[in-house]
């Protein structure tokens, strides 16, 4: 067989990867086809795909494996493609076998023209549901394999070895390129759910020179490293050009250039990198040249320390944090600085708590997260497993996710059911379940109210519910969507509050669509941190206990862009709106303990105005009395004029109660903004010889929040005599430190 000299390219998110390499042209024989029926596009087509083939004297056999997709148990569930195109297939619920996603941002299934001509495995494994795929060789063989960030392939049991390593990693893609040497015989591969796409099948002894040398960028250690793996059984001269640069700067960053000998074996080459400033994400690339073939690598680094604890992230916990949408792969040299990145600056916000982005986080991920003092909402889509249950006594998890919007009908069905069986297995835990709160009151399938109050009233749960009210540029919280039969976010907090007797936590959208796009394409659009905080304070002052953003990065390609953080570079992507939720945690954080003392006991509010304040008072578990106003209006001032009930002392009288209006008028000690901790304009007064009222008058900002807190002079509290006794019911006062 000739030998042919060829120039190849991997093409990865973001980067190239390329090499020139010395290999056999070869191609595969395959045998026992088998005709798939398939949709592509809405039309009926048929894809071709193998059970046999015969590549380089290697003769590969697929046999019947397991699945249960839709319901239906399967044995084919993974044949052999021939790569003539160097393109990858997956199969799954929208694309079928050999057919190429038409929306590659979705699942960046991209071409691989090194592998061309190699026999590859392709899987029809289900998304959220274990397979197995079993496979037979004839001599050793390398398997090569996309896979993608949510299949848990990559942990296999401890005891089986070789691993799956990693080929060629590219940081800011879903997938990376890994690959397994397999002996000969019969071999099985146990998937989690998700993705998984064999690349390439090529025997042991039919590598070619290029195969044989694998770099590795490690950015997690100190200091970086390069790690350059020669399975040659000679030394081979290359030379090595690097260079960091700081996204955030645009002049050209210096390079470094060496000369280097790999020997046979695993050769680690420091990489020096003169990054000094705390929280920044540096980008080395790295391009190795030899005599057949060169490589290109790009890796993540940073000095990414852990903020000092402050109240926000001591027990016990107020949930805020975000959704993780990081744009990369799952390799622990690439994840692993990105969440080190990430967690540092949520712990800059005083956010304490983190969605992980994959089902059944492995322990490194969880690890990292307690390092930084964060707490983790882990979700589950299958029941017990020992990840599951090992990842479920983990000291950062939280509380776990089941689903996410489910709708009355199937969907909702399985729900239940699953929801039935992981309770009882994980009863030391209160589950949240995401609904669509921007259906809330619409009867619609998605409507929570129906949701929660008609099908899951048998289930001690937090209420956990997404609302978009950032849609295109002419819509927010004080101007709420007119054109859909959507409530305004007030309507629709005061609906979920009714429920006294289960939390419930908001989702807002750390999220919108690039600036860049036009005004009319930005269906969602990127929220101001001002605005954001608006929000935020609207949901607090309705008995919110925890605020979980979605998105905290841009990813899907520069599809979404993140309010945060810039999903490639990691730079802060708008200072203004950065420093706006810096503040807002600051005072979440400043008033954890009141928010805690919340109790479903509200107080009336007589008079609001102006109309765009949301005003809701209620009594707390520390005896005292709280008042939380939201100016929704982020243009003008709001001249505040409130007056708050005491006591209507005619109720008093007929019911023969011993509260006594002028006890608690005598006993108010201070009115103070708990955001601010400056003291508020207050007084007293009775009309018509029946109502007692506190008159708070202030002014608020345009969007600007007050929490006032007034306090008696019994170390805050108020006496048996000032309160109804509806409202010391909801007392615990043991349980609470004074506030003041």
């Amino acid at each position: 067989m000739g030998r042919i000299l060829a120039t190849t390219y991997v093409l990865l998110a973001g980067a190239a990867i390329s090499f020139a390499q010395d290999r056999p042209a070869a191609s595969a024989a395959f045998t026992e086809l088998k005709e798939i029926p398939f949709s592509a596009q809405g039309k009926p087509a048929t894809q071709t795909v193998y059970r046999n083939a015969d590549f380089r004297g290697l003769k590969i056999s697929m046999l019947p494996g397991e699945t249960r997709s839709l319901g239906k148990d399967k044995a084919d569930n993974a044949f052999l493609r021939a790569h003539e195109k160097g393109a990858l297939e997956f199969i799954g619920r929208d694309t079928q076998m050999g057919e190429l996603p038409a929306d590659r941002a979705r699942l960046p299934l991209l071409v691989c023209e090194a592998l061309k001509g190699y026999p590859a495995i392709i899987t029809g494994n289900d998304l959220f549901a274990p397979s197995v795929i079993r496979f037979e060789l004839s001599k050793p063989a390398r398997v090569y394999a996309w896979i993608d960030a949510e299949n848990p392939v990559l942990r296999q049991p401890l005891e089986e070895a070789p691993r799956w390593q990693p080929f060629l990693v590219e940081p800011q893609s879903r997938h990376t390129l890994y690959f397994r040497d397999f002996t000969a015989g019969r071999h099985e591969l146990r998937l989690g759910p998700g993705h998984f796409c064999g690349a390439g099948v090529c025997p042991l002894d039919a590598l070619s020179d290029a195969e044989k040398i694998i770099a590795i960028a490690d950015g997690a250690c100190t200091p970086p490293m390069l790690r350059v793996r020669n399975e040659n059984s000679e030394a081979r001269k290359v030379s090595l050009t690097y260079a960091w640069r700081d996204p955030a700067e645009s002049a050209a960053a210096s390079t470094t250039q060496k000369e280097l000998i790999l020997q046979p074996g695993m050769n680690e080459i420091p990489l020096p990198a003169d990054v000094s400033s705390d929280g920044i994400v540096y980008w080395l690339d790295a391009k190795l040249r030899g005599t057949d073939a060169q490589w290109k690598v790009t890796a993540p680094h940073g000095h990414l320390s852990v903020p000092p604890p402050d109240a926000s992230v001591q027990q016990p916990i107020v949930p805020y944090g975000a959704y993780l949408k990081l744009e990369c792969n799952d390799d622990d040299t690439v994840l692993g600085t990105m969440l080190r990145a990430t967690f540092h600056q949520l712990r800059k916000l005083h956010m304490n708590t983190v969605v992980l982005m994959r089902t059944d986080s492995p322990a490194s991920q969880l690890d990292l997260a307690h390092e930084y003092g964060l707490k983790a909402v882990v979700r589950l889509h299958r029941i017990g497993g020992a990840d599951q249950e090992a990842m479920m006594k983990h000291p950062a998890v939280l509380t776990y996710m089941i689903g996410d919007e489910p709708k009355i009908g199937p969907k909702l069905d399985a729900h239940l059911s699953m929801f039935a069986e992981v309770t009882k297995r994980y009863p030391q835990f209160k589950p949240v379940t995401c609904t669509i709160f921007d259906d809330w009151g619409t009867g619609s399938d998605a409507d929570p109210d129906r949701i929660y109050n008609d099908h899951l009233t048998g289930f001690d749960l937090i209420r956990l519910g997404r609302l978009y009210s950032f849609q295109k540029l002419d819509y927010g919280v004080g101007k709420p969507i007119s054109y859909k039969p959507r409530l305004d976010a007030t309507s629709i907090f005061l609906g979920i509050e009714a429920d006294a007797k289960r939390d419930w936590w908001l989702v807002p959208p750390f999220f919108g669509q690039p600036a860049g796009a036009p005004a009319a394409a930005q269906y969602w659009r990127t929220p101001t941190g001002f605005e954001m905080a608006n929000f935020m304070h609207l949901a607090l002052s309705h008995r919110c206990t925890g605020i979980l953003g979605w998105g905290t990065h841009s990813h899907e390609s520069g599809i979404v862009q993140g309010m945060l953080f810039d999903g490639r570079t990691m730079q802060i992507a708008n200072k203004e709106t950065f420093a706006a939720m810096q503040s807002f945690g600051e005072q979440f954080t400043r008033i954890k303990p009141v928010l805690r003392a919340f109790t479903p006991a509200l107080i009336p509010v007589h008079r609001t105005r102006p109309f765009a304040l949301d005003v809701q008072a209620r009594w707390l578990k520390t005896g005292q009395m709280a008042v939380y106003a939201v100016n929704r209006d982020l243009e003008n001032e709001a001249k505040a004029d409130l007056l708050v009930l005491i006591a209507d002392r005619l109720v008093a009288k007929y019911k023969k109660q011993e509260i006594q209006p002028e006890a608690f008028v005598a006993e108010i000690a201070s009115v103070k903004d708990a955001l601010t901790g400056k003291a508020a304009d207050w007084k007293t007064e009775t009309q018509h010889n029946r109502f007692d009222y506190l008159h708070l008058t202030d002014k608020l900002a345009p969007g600007e929040a007050r929490l006032y807190l007034v306090s008696g002079r019994d170390q805050g509290r108020f006496s048996e005599k000032a309160v109804p006794p509806g409202a010391r019911e909801q007392f615990y006062d043991k349980d609470f430190a004074p506030i003041d």
